[in-house]
């Protein structure tokens, strides 16, 4: 369990993109499984009696989007750590080629 622990979590930091796009994804489907019978119901009768399935279905879609974005945001902060990192061993590397 270490293992597939350590395993996600470097996933997660190292392509946040992809880990929460994942996440989203299992959301979004789990939104739509519970939410099937809520619209087929509400198109046949015009009417909702399951109100607890869905609310349950608009919740999991909104974690769903609120993945997605986590994604999207986390993974601009990881290029822009790369980037300044890549910048900094240019610098380095260009200080200690002077030096010599």
């Amino acid at each position: 369990m270490r293992v597939l622990k350590t395993i996600l979590w470097v996933f997660k930091d190292y392509k946040p993109l992809a880990f929460f796009s994942i996440l989203s994804v299992f959301f979004l489907m789990l939104g739509l499984i519970v939410g099937l019978s809520v619209i087929i119901e509400f198109i046949n009768t015009s009417y909702i009696s399951k109100i607890p399935s869905a609310i349950l279905s608009v919740g999991l879609m909104l974690i769903s989007i609120l993945a997605l974005f986590s994604g999207f945001i986390l993974d601009t902060i990881v290029k822009q750590h790369r980037e300044n990192y890549d910048l900094k061993l240019i610098r380095w590397i260009e200080n200690n080629i002077k030096k010599q």
